[in-house]
C-alpha cells in the first residue's frame, strides 16, 4: 500500500490521525533497527560465532554507530529546509 493512500485513509478523524502518528513512528523505528541489523551484518559475518558478551558489545557500540549516522542526515535535512 502507497504511503499516499494511507495518508487518505488516516485523515478522516482525530483517532485516525493518532493512528497514523503511530504508523509513522513505527515506521521509523523498523527502518532504524533494518539499517542497524545491515550494519552488523556486514561489519561482523562471523556474528552467530560469537560469545553472548561479545554479541552485547558489537550490538552497543553498532547502535551509537548508527545513531551518529542518523543524526547527522537528520540534521542535514533539517539545516536544507
Amino acid at each position: 500500500m502507497q504511503l499516499s493512500n494511507i495518508r487518505s485513509e488516516f485523515a478522516v478523524g482525530q483517532s485516525s490521525e493518532q493512528l497514523y502518528k503511530y504508523y509513522l513512528h513505527l515506521n521509523e523505528f523498523y527502518r532504524r533497527e533494518l539499517v542497524l541489523v545491515e550494519y552488523i551484518l556486514e561489519q561482523y559475518p562471523d556474528l552467530l560465532l560469537m560469545p553472548e558478551w561479545k554479541i552485547v558489545k558489537v550490538m552497543e557500540k553498532s547502535e551509537e554507530l548508527i545513531e551518529l549516522k542518523l543524526s547527522d542526515i537528520a540534521s542535514y535535512y533539517q539545516q536544507n529546509k
